[in-house]
């Protein structure tokens, strides 16, 4: 994947962020400094208006000794308020490397970030229980689950009620203890993605809970595994033969 393009975006707002956060850093250091010197200049004041003033040494010692205790709290507050704008400024303006770049972009909905994450080397994809298809995925804009989140391996991660949905760009893997409708939401979804042919990967028991689903829910797919697509239809006979005959029992219950 060339990632030329990308790449010089990415150089050219870290390096904004970076002459940004050189721009804060001197202007806190500057309200830093003025408030510093506010405070001595006040203290020196005060000091000076106690040496002109006609009273017993022992209360100029207390006046003195207020006015120290007032500049050293003053120059504390100062330091304090100092770090944490410091702090701040690190996070905000904290530059990012080029993988978390390519997450944060990818988040905000820009494809060739997603691709570009999915393609970095030592990159694999989703191993065990998963859905996909021979073919290459096909663009679409068809309503999908709401995306939870982003991984650094361009892992997007949808939310389907109870049910997590991983999709590395090439498969679909269901969270494990799912339900029928976490299931049926990702076969859907890969009916859009792939076609009505599915190929599903991972143990024995997954494999007959989405045939069950396919079943169970009337899907519009067909199994490339000769075996599923077999047990879809044999389900599927048996689903609609036993509602057919509940609809017979319920019409001579109503006779």
């Amino acid at each position: 994947l060339d990632t030329t393009e990308l790449y010089a975006r990415f150089r050219d707002e870290q390096s904004a962020v970076r002459h940004t956060r050189a721009k804060e850093l001197e202007s806190a250091r500057s309200r830093r400094d003025g408030a510093l010197a506010d405070a001595k200049r006040a203290a020196d004041l005060k000091r000076a208006s106690i040496k002109l003033m006609v009273a017993p040494g022992v209360a100029k010692k207390v006046l003195y000794a207020s006015t120290r205790k007032t500049f050293i709290e003053q120059v504390s507050a100062t330091r304090a308020e100092h770090l944490k704008a410091v702090e701040n400024i690190n996070v905000t303006r904290k530059a990012r490397q080029w993988a978390d770049w390519l997450q944060a972009k990818a988040k905000e909905g820009n494809q060739d970030a997603l691709k570009a994450l999915r393609a970095r080397a030592g990159v694999g994809g989703l191993q065990g229980d998963a859905v996909a298809a021979k073919g290459r995925p096909q663009p679409s804009h068809a309503d999908k689950p709401e995306q939870d989140h982003i991984t650094k391996e361009g892992t997007v991660i949808y939310r389907a009620g109870a049910s997590a949905i991983r999709d590395d760009g090439s498969k679909l893997q269901i969270s494990r203890g799912t339900t029928f409708d976490g299931i049926e939401t990702a076969l859907r979804m890969a009916v859009v993605r792939y076609g009505e042919q599915i190929t599903v990967t991972g143990s024995a028991q997954f494999k007959e809970l989405v045939a069950q689903t396919a079943a169970l829910r009337k899907l519009p797919i067909k199994f490339a595994d000769p075996a599923m697509e077999q047990r879809r239809q044999t389900l599927q006979k048996a689903i609609e033969k036993e509602r057919g005959n509940v609809r017979t029992d319920r019409g001579r219950a109503a006779g």
